[in-house]
């Protein structure tokens, strides 16, 4: 009787802890997002660093230079 109930506690723990951990459609969504911006960071950084590095002595390398160091964390420094 007491194993009985145990199981059936666990399983409805269990349960009630899948359900909990689901996440909602709007959450799902929320990070496709922040993983679409980041990438899309990730190129644009990689096509101003293009930009700078074919064309250094263009009127836009300057521009190029300042969205780098936007697009770029600080270093941390090594302890």
């Amino acid at each position: 009787m007491v194993q009985r109930f145990a199981l059936v506690l666990l399983a409805g723990v269990i349960a009630v802890g899948t359900v909990s951990c689901k996440k909602s459609q709007k959450d799902v969504a929320a990070e496709q997002q922040a993983k679409f911006r980041a990438q899309q960071k990730t190129r644009a950084l990689r096509q101003y660093q293009d930009l700078v590095k074919k064309y250094p002595d263009s009127e836009y390398a300057g521009k190029a230079k300042e969205r780098i160091r936007t697009l770029t964390p600080p270093a941390t420094p090594k302890k």
